[in-house]
């Protein structure tokens, strides 16, 4: 077994070497390399001090303009001169008003949108039903009242994401979809790898590790690249991922590799620092990964170009599907309401109710606060998604259309079964090859699969695909 883990001497990065000629300035390689049943091989390579382009935080000029003042001082300033009938039992009418308040903010009368916003953090306090509200009246007080949004460390907003989807059961199904695609990709493969653009706990792979030990005729090497976005503490998760992945490698008898990589940008990945091998089939997947990198122009371009390079047999994708990115705040704002309405709804039950608390909280501020390159979580729907990645030079493979074949499936699995069977509000829907998971009326995720075509010749970006990305 090839695993590849920090040196203990990184820790000082003072005294580190430059990076390599094949190294982004960020991305950290974690480069210890070792065998399981063997000793420490000799070679190693450098881990670098690598930080990000831009202050993890917002600006003031990601709310509206002018300096920021504390939230008391301009709170004893505003009087409740609107009278609002606020119905009983309902959440209606608070969501009515933040609705009323996001349109004055995008009109720029922020004097009406103070006194919207007065009346909504009175009522949104003395009802406890109201939690999803005061969510969003917390996130518009920080907009309208320009108070700095301490809390945007991406870091710790990542992490909050990592243990959010690790207990969600949406993801779950979404990790076993995806898995079965790929199992299926690598039939009579003997040497795979797989590239995950977000590793989170790297439970997905655990499933997958397991399915391929079982097939006949015995398991293929493995290989697994984990990309992995920083810490809030800096403490290298990717290493206990790896440790955890390689445990189970070795109880299974499968020959397994691991490298795992921090990556403040993923559009900064280069195909040289993945170690390619011409022998080696290759999966790449990415789960609420591609997202983050609307919020600069290219980015994205960029990443497709280079998975497109290394012709990976499939490429799986798990998006969000809600519309955040280039619309109105307004429309922005509302959509925001809508979307995590029916995701809180839907966690009930599989997620922790503190984990949940702060993953919508940390998400909402970041949608609703910040602007330009800060806000980086802008989801886009799976329409979007497959116009972009057709410009790019991918086909789509077919998931499968039989909705019922597909949830006697996910009924299969002890990781999903209670989805279904708990409730009659999860739904199933079959989208020209893809699938989508959603609660009630609203899809939620979309899971879909790609192949590169290299008869395609993708769009410059001043073409087609870069009139999709951030306006």
């Amino acid at each position: 077994m090839h695993w590849v883990f920090p040196h203990p001497s990184s820790a000082n990065h003072d005294s580190l070497s430059k990076p390599s000629s094949t190294t982004s300035p960020n991305i950290t390689d974690h480069a210890e390399h070792f065998q399981l049943n063997s000793s420490f091989s000799s070679r190693e390579s450098e881990r670098f001090n690598l930080e990000p382009q831009h202050s993890s935080a917002c600006s003031s000029s990601s709310t509206v303009d002018g300096p920021y003042r504390p939230f008391s001082d301009l709170a004893k300033s505003i009087h409740p001169i609107l009278e609002i009938d606020f119905e009983q039992n309902t959440r209606v009418p608070l969501f009515n008003m933040l609705i009323a308040c996001a349109e004055a903010v995008e009109e720029n009368n922020l004097h009406l949108a103070e006194i919207i916003l007065s009346q909504i953090l009175v009522n949104s306090k003395a009802r406890a039903t109201q939690s999803m509200a005061a969510l969003f009246a917390e996130a518009m007080s920080s907009r309208v009242y320009r108070l700095y949004p301490q809390y945007f460390d991406y870091s710790y907003l990542n992490d909050i994401q990592r243990y959010f989807y690790k207990e969600w059961s949406y993801v779950k199904a979404a990790h076993l979809t995806a898995n079965r695609e790929i199992f299926e990709t690598f039939a009579g493969k003997k040497h795979i790898h797989v590239i995950d653009f977000f590793i989170n706990h790297g439970t997905q792979w655990s499933d997958l590790m397991q399915d391929l030990a079982a097939r006949p005729g015995g398991p293929p090497t493995i290989r697994i690249s984990g990309i992995g976005f920083p810490n809030h503490d800096n403490s290298d998760y990717l290493k206990s991922v790896g440790w955890k992945l390689a445990q189970l490698a070795e109880t299974l008898n499968i020959d397994f590799e691991y490298r795992g990589f921090l990556a403040y940008n993923l559009a900064d990945l280069d195909a040289a620092m993945l170690e390619l091998r011409t022998h080696e089939a290759i999966a790449v997947n990415a789960v609420f990964a591609l997202h983050k990198l609307l919020a600069r122009p290219g980015d994205i371009h960029k990443l497709l170009s280079m998975v497109k390079h290394i012709e990976p047999e499939i490429f799986t994708i798990i998006e969000q599907e809600s519309d955040n990115n280039d619309q109105g705040f307004s429309y922005r704002f509302n959509e925001c309401i809508n979307y995590f309405s029916f995701l809180l709804e839907s966690s009930e039950g599989s997620t922790n109710c503190l984990d949940t608390y702060i993953f919508l909280r940390n998400q909402i501020h970041n949608i609703v606060v910040c602007e330009g390159e800060y806000r980086v979580e802008r989801y886009e729907k799976l329409t979007r998604w497959r116009t972009r990645l057709e410009a790019a030079g991918f086909v789509l493979i077919h998931l499968g259309s039989n909705v019922g074949e597909y949830a006697s499936f996910l009924s299969s699995q002890p990781a999903t079964r209670n989805m279904l069977q708990a409730s009659s509000k999860c739904t199933i829907e079959e989208n020209n090859g893809c699938w989508m998971l959603g609660w009630r009326t609203r899809p939620l995720i979309a899971i879909s699969a790609w192949r590169a075509d290299n008869r395609i010749l993708i769009s410059d970006e001043d073409g087609a695909l870069q009139k999709l990305e951030r306006m």
